[in-house]
């Protein structure tokens, strides 16, 4: 992806007008998204991780599995990130494995995330995941705004490095 940001970086550069002073720097842009996904299993009864979960869709809670989803865009090129399954605590509890909440996952994607270089990346997150932790993992130099996927509203912008 290196080479098609360099050359995105060139087309911004030969077509700014010539101006004096100091030109302003290209930005190239790139957008880590997340949401979950629920799988409804009506007939599942002894699948590994198989919860009750509400289901906005149907409007009532359902039995299924619950995924949180990424993709990473950048240049019109989309990359899937792994899936990762939620399991409620007490199916945690059922199957002994260890609880991690929807963002605890998402916090740890975003922590893991290394950015193509000399890009700028937005994080969009549902409007369920928006919390301090999640505002956190994104406030490092490459991740500069979280947004919420249902009113795209711009929340905590950068300044110098310092949460505001």
């Amino acid at each position: 992806m290196e080479p098609l940001v360099h050359a995105e970086h060139q087309r911004f550069r030969a077509k700014r007008s010539k101006s004096r002073g100091r030109p302003k720097a290209t930005i190239v842009t790139g957008y880590l998204i997340f949401d979950d996904l629920m799988t409804i299993k009506p007939e599942g009864h002894k699948m590994g991780g198989l919860g009750k979960h509400y289901s906005y869709s149907e409007g009532h809670v359902v039995t299924g599995h619950c995924m949180l989803t990424g993709l990473y865009m950048l240049l019109g090129k989309r990359c899937p990130l792994q899936v990762h399954m939620y399991r409620s605590r007490t199916v945690c509890e059922r199957e002994n494995e260890p609880f991690r909440s929807k963002i605890d996952m998402a916090v740890n994607e975003i922590e893991c995330f290394e950015p193509v270089r000399d890009t700028y990346t937005h994080v969009l997150i549902d409007s369920w995941y928006h919390c301090k932790r999640l505002r956190k993992a994104a406030m490092v130099p490459v991740l500069e705004r979280i947004h919420k996927l249902s009113t795209i509203f711009q929340l905590l912008p950068r300044l110098s490095g310092k949460l505001v």
